[in-house]
């Protein structure tokens, strides 16, 4: 598969990434969680592409970092799947949180010191990360609220950085680059 192929299908799924996370956070106040439990699957599911694809688009900076980044998003997965198995545990959400935030504060700082990537999605992509950090500290503090309100602004920030990456990934300039 060509790397151009591989931006244009994690763009796709950056698009889709968004709509299955809408589905998530919309479906689980409306009672019908188990749909939300799928949307956040097949969330994650489109995000190990569009991470993956930053893989690739960052391995030339660094490779062991954006590996890391890479590999420590599979491991959130892992442990999102355990916390959804064991509903309840702040300890296990905090650590999801954990893991959740660490690629975005990874690839937003690879981003932000490359020049491949705008320099306002590396930016969104850190205020994803921080936030997410901070929603687990919280979570691993056993304060189970701060964590999910806090987590919301981690929510809406990568929301904007899927939509940022989906237009990105999609356009020639990126490409060619």
């Amino acid at each position: 598969m060509s790397i151009n192929k591989l931006f244009r299908i994690a763009g796709w799924c950056s698009l889709l990434g968004v709509l299955f996370m809408v589905g998530a956070i919309v479906s689980y106040p409306l009672g019908i969680g188990s749909f939300g439990t799928i949307f956040e699957l097949f969330f994650l599911l489109m995000l190990v592409i569009v991470f993956y694809a930053l893989y690739v688009a960052h391995r030339a900076e660094s490779q062991a970092l954006s590996l890391a980044g890479l590999v420590l998003f599979i491991l959130a997965i892992v442990v999102n799947l355990v916390s959804m198995a064991n509903y309840g545990n702040t300890f296990i959400s905090g650590l999801w949180y954990l893991l959740f935030s660490l690629p975005f504060l990874i690839f937003g700082y690879l981003a932000y010191r490359g020049t491949r990537m705008p320099r306002g999605l590396a930016v969104v992509a850190l205020l994803a990360g921080v936030f997410g950090f901070i929603s687990a500290v919280g979570g691993m503090l056993g304060n189970p609220d701060f964590a999910d309100s806090v987590n919301m602004l981690s929510l809406l920030f990568t929301l904007v950085w899927l939509v940022w990456l989906w237009r990105l990934f999609l356009s020639k300039k990126f490409a060619a680059a």
